[in-house]
């Protein structure tokens, strides 16, 4: 399954080699290299380790705008590139981690080879015993220290994973919380220990500005910024006290099954609310009756006043932590009006519904079976792209979900080792891919600064 995002070119479903020369060649014009130039690029990608043919031919059959963009982009300093490009595969980094690397974003891969410039062996200087880029020696050497300030609740969410991802130490980096910043200290404290967090002494060393954006990649007076996808997908590490089975005593569920509802907007609620309805009349017996949990973007008081008027379900709605669990199995709904509690009632979630472009992984983590909401997707674009691929996330059928959580809750087997498979090459694959071109580029941008 080839997933698409909007304004790629459609990619073909089993491409040749001769097939992205051709794309390539269309790539021309009087900024560009000629066509038999970037053809000739192609096969040099091809007959590399660092790349190869089989990792080139799948990058192009995700996207084979970015593979052809790439090599326009390589066009520029074929030289350069296939020069560090070589230079790198011959060190400990190792030539698959390269290939790895390019297969998931082969733009961003393309920038961060020709950005190391002249500087590829003082950057392999740093390396860390398993090959990986040593980001903080880097910036140290450099006489920098990152420099990290979150408003948002997706930028704390890809800072922690970025930290996490490239084992950045508290010495190397500030992590400075404003008052103004979208997210509670209580939150923080969850996301980050003391140590990391507030204003440290770096001596002499020059601080870099780097923030976090959706666009590729985003320049602003000084500041470098770095993608939240894939960092924002990093596991959530809050310390869990209840076990899944725990939980659920605590709630009163017995053999109840819970569909969690996550971030929906309103006319996905409807649609929500509508399919439980449905369960509701065609499964009369309470016992076995699934409960609702909906987790929602902001906080509603009244929204349970409205549904159980509309719907005569019996609603509750959650107003603060310390409220017992122990009516919660008794309702058809419940609302969650808390901060911070959507991960702790994920873990005895049989099945999760999902908003449109918000993080199917949330779900995935706790091997929850997801279905989404279509649509553009263009924040949470791996996710997606992933979970679909392997078989842990399925798009909402609106006229038939019911149904189809119904399907989930009596076969949830195939679905859940779809989102252990998306889970593992997301940790495997896809964030150490994103933290080496990550590297590369942060590295190229103290090591080349005068």
């Amino acid at each position: 399954m080839i997933f698409v995002l909007p304004g790629m070119i459609p990619s073909v479903a089993t491409p040749t080699l001769e097939t992205i020369r051709e794309g390539c060649r269309g790539m021309v014009n009087s900024w560009t290299a000629g066509p038999e130039a970037l053809a000739g690029i192609v096969d040099e990608l091809a007959i590399r380790q660092s790349v190869g043919e089989a990792r080139l031919l799948s990058a192009y059959q995700n996207s084979s705008s970015w593979v052809c963009e790439a090599v326009r982009r390589i066009g520029f300093h074929p030289n350069i590139f296939f020069g560090n490009l070589d230079l790198l595969a011959r060190s400990p980094m190792g030539a698959e981690r390269l290939a790895q690397s390019f297969e998931f974003h082969p733009i961003r891969f393309v920038e961060a080879v020709v950005s190391l410039k002249t500087k590829t062996d003082s950057f392999l200087d740093h390396l860390r015993p398993d090959g990986f880029p040593d980001v903080g020696a880097l910036m140290n050497a450099g006489g920098y220290y990152l420099f990290f300030c979150p408003m948002e609740v997706a930028d704390f969410n890809s800072m922690r994973g970025y930290i996490r991802v490239s084992g950045l130490q508290p010495d190397s980096y500030d992590l400075l919380y404003l008052d103004g910043a979208h997210v509670s200290p209580s939150h923080l404290g969850r996301w980050f220990s003391p140590d990391e967090v507030g204003k440290r002494a770096h001596g002499n060393k020059k601080k870099l500005d780097i923030r976090f954006g959706d666009s590729m990649y985003e320049w602003s007076r000084g500041t470098t910024f770095l993608p939240h996808d894939p960092y924002k997908y990093y596991p959530f590490e809050e310390k869990k006290s209840d076990s899944r089975d725990v939980l659920r005593e605590q709630m009163g569920l017995k053999k109840r099954d819970v569909i969690l509802v996550h971030c929906p907007s309103s006319e996905e609620m409807e649609i929500v609310i509508q399919a439980a309805g449905r369960l509701k009349r065609g499964i009369f017996n309470s016992a076995t009756r699934p409960l609702v949990i909906l987790g929602l973007r902001m906080g509603d008081a009244n929204l349970w006043e409205t549904l159980t008027r509309r719907t005569g379900l019996r609603v509750l709605s959650r107003e603060s932590l310390e409220e017992p669990l122990s009516e919660i199995g008794q309702q058809d709904i419940l609302v969650l009006n808390t901060a911070g509690e959507m991960n702790r009632f994920m873990a005895v979630a049989d099945v999760a519904i999902v908003g449109h472009d918000r993080n199917l992984f949330e779900a995935a983590w706790q091997g929850v079976p997801s279905l989404f909401f279509d649509g553009s997707w263009e924040k949470n674009s791996t996710a997606r792209m992933i979970l679909e691929k392997e078989g842990g996330a399925r798009v909402v059928d609106a006229a038939r979900l019911d149904r189809q959580i119904k399907n989930i809750l009596q076969e949830p087997e195939h679905m859940r080792l779809g989102a252990a498979r998306a889970v593992a090459k997301l940790k495997n694959e896809i964030l150490p891919a994103a933290g080496l071109y990550d590297a590369l580029r942060l590295a190229g941008l103290v090591l080349n600064r005068k």
